[in-house]
């Protein structure tokens, strides 16, 4: 009788933590979509960052409205107006253009998966974070999906982004983002989205569409 009501007692402290352990995965779900929102409702967001990934560390600059973005790293920058995207290699002095996918844009755009994270991931809070921000993890219910686990951590109160660190299966191609500075407050016009072939005039073109 002793085990059967340590066992009951187990059980019923288990269904009280349950509600809580949902409530947690709401308030979660929650933050995420206000930043999700905040990001896709911008007039415009310019952000540097910093990337390590593979014992390398690089740093560049992502300008955003919408689905649209401009990326400028050293050496490469790449425009996508939505649809269609043109990436530079000024070494090579070649554009290439391309129609990628949603899931080829997450390798590309880091914020592409604010659009994804519905399909395939649960949500839950990490632990972590410095004070007044929180952590965010995404974890794939898709074993096919290249990327397996987001952890995103964010300013509570004005909702911008502070870190986000992505891993592929196995935990292997880790890459964290540190957001150095960012401002939600720009007004940009849809033509800076698009490649500016008159500015590169010796520059090969090469369509992959």
């Amino acid at each position: 009788m002793k085990r059967y009501n340590r066992f009951a007692a187990v059980l019923m402290a288990l269904i009280a933590l349950f509600p809580l352990s949902l409530l947690a995965q709401d308030e979660a779900t929650a933050l995420l979509e206000r930043t999700a929102e905040a990001i896709r409702s911008s007039e415009g967001i310019k952000a540097s960052f910093a990337i390590q990934a593979q014992g390398v560390e690089t740093e560049g600059t992502i300008f955003l409205k919408g689905t649209k973005f401009k990326l400028e790293t050293e050496g490469v920058k790449t425009w996508f107006d939505g649809t269609t995207q043109w990436t530079l290699v000024e070494e090579n002095e070649e554009v290439n253009i391309s129609e990628p996918t949603a899931e080829e844009l997450q390798s590309i755009n880091p914020y592409a998966w604010l659009s994804l994270y519905k399909e395939g991931y649960k949500v839950r809070f990490g632990s972590g974070a410095n004070e007044g921000e929180r952590s965010i993890v995404m974890t794939t219910t898709k074993s096919r999906l290249d990327m397996q686990s987001i952890v995103l951590t964010v300013n509570e109160r004005t909702l911008a982004p502070v870190r986000l660190s992505m891993a592929g299966r196995g935990g292997k191609d880790v890459a964290v983002i540190f957001i150095q500075s960012y401002d939600d407050k720009q007004h940009y016009d849809d033509a800076l989205f698009t490649y500016p072939e008159s500015q590169y005039p010796d520059v090969e073109v090469v369509d992959l569409r």
